[in-house]
């Protein structure tokens, strides 16, 4: 990373903050592939280790810059930015000896959940994406990283670590609204209630059942109050009232799920906290998206990992989310710190099948949630799968679902 030139503390040389941030984009990298970007008190990039250029282009479609640079000269702590497709990116700000602004750190664009292949069609017909983005905006969104809302919380913490040496909780950060301006005026349009009543239906749906593939159809959880978008104070207050009662509902879905009452009300009364203390339209989604992740993973952990070690639950959360990257036992034994052989030997003893075996039900589990979501052929998705080819997929659809992959999404269409 090329020499910063300023100090933010009188601790930390400019050697200190380059050598804490090579080490961070070292650690993430190893974890997730994420895009780190630095820019001057004007605006202007001055490093990234990013290729695509365009992302810098939808932050700033996201978010007016000098609004970023002016919340930095009145605030020491994290931004966190949303965009209307649930894009996010986090702004952290390096002051010098003065207590001036002279850089910012930003990490993104994320998702929280990988977008489906529907909601990038109707974004390539939306009118206020410029023409020459819809040609290449599927590859754009699809290598977005994917990464939890717990962990991008996680991973702004330790950028502001890295950069002021201190320590902050989650409830620093501040959680931005996107633009307004730039997308169609809805002050004059009524609220969707049925679509509103439907999706959150599905939401609660998917806690109850601890369903994390499906929660890939949603897009990000923050989406579900796009309708609310408030206009003025009065407006807010109603976004308010409609997040408390939805995270009212995940608590009541996530007992549904198996979750004990204890625990269930214990998580929700933290978000319905930070509601009641949140002053923007992005606080108030922001809760509303962490309330979802976690609830849905509570159930999803009671319901499917609760008879397993805790080593063994992480190596299947890993493979269960990450069932696109190309999985294999040295990768998983690494994450979990077994040698290959004991992991190998302790996950069949407790799962009851090798772990190939479960990577290969895993991906065939994925994949016909694929057949049925998306539009993405079948080819594409075996290659996506890391199945090898297509013969092989369908034979290993077929062992697992009795049926092939071409009969499955026929079955369903109706649906």
């Amino acid at each position: 990373m090329e020499e910063l030139n300023s100090l933010t503390k009188p601790t930390l040389t400019d050697v200190d903050i380059q050598n804490r941030l090579s080490l961070l984009l070292e650690f993430l990298q190893c974890n997730e592939v994420l895009y780190l970007w630095q820019y001057d008190t004007e605006g202007n990039c001055l490093w990234t280790n990013s290729s695509l250029p365009i992302y810098d282009t939808m932050l700033r479609h996201a978010k007016d810059f000098d609004e970023i640079i002016a919340f930095g000269q009145d605030h020491d702590t994290p931004l966190m930015i949303t965009s209307l497709t649930g894009m996010m990116w986090s702004v952290v700000y390096q002051k010098d000896i003065a207590h001036q602004l002279s850089r910012i750190h930003i990490i993104g664009p994320v998702f929280t959940a990988m977008l489906s292949d529907d909601t990038i069609a109707l974004l390539q017909k939306r009118p206020d994406i410029r023409e020459h983005w819809k040609v290449k905006l599927y590859d754009y969104l699809r290598q977005v990283p994917v990464v939890t809302t717990t962990n991008f919380i996680k991973y702004t913490l330790m950028l502001h670590f890295s950069i002021n040496n201190e320590h902050l909780k989650p409830s620093d950060i501040t959680y931005a609204d996107f633009n307004y301006d730039s997308f169609a005026d809805r002050s004059t349009k009524s609220v969707d209630y049925a679509s509103y009543w439907a999706r959150e239906n599905v939401m609660l749906d998917i806690i109850r059942t601890g369903d994390i593939y499906r929660k890939s159809s949603l897009g990000p959880a923050s989406a579900h109050l796009s309708n609310m978008q408030p206009h003025n104070i009065q407006e807010l207050e109603r976004t308010r009232q409609y997040t408390i009662i939805f995270i009212g509902l995940c608590i009541r879905a996530a007992i549904d799920g198996g979750v004990s009452p204890d625990t269930a009300f214990s998580r929700g009364n933290i978000y319905l906290n930070n509601l009641s203390h949140a002053k923007s339209y992005g606080d108030i989604t922001a809760s509303a998206q962490l309330a979802f992740d976690d609830f849905l993973f509570l159930v999803h952990n009671h319901l499917h990992l609760n008879q397993y070690s805790e080593n063994i639950k992480a190596c299947i959360d890993y493979i269960e989310l990450h069932t696109d990257d190309d999985l294999n036992i040295p990768l998983l034994a690494e994450k979990i710190g077994y040698s290959d052989y004991y992991l190998s030997k302790k996950f069949k003893k407790e799962v009851g099948v090798n772990i190939n075996a479960y990577i290969k039900k895993a991906r065939v589990q994925k994949a016909a949630y694929l057949l049925v979501s998306s539009k993405m052929s079948i080819q594409e998705i075996s290659d996506m799968l890391h199945f090898g080819n297509r013969n092989f997929f369908c034979r290993a659809f077929k062992e697992e679902m009795h049926t092939t992959p071409a009969a499955f999404r026929t079955s369903h269409q109706k649906y």
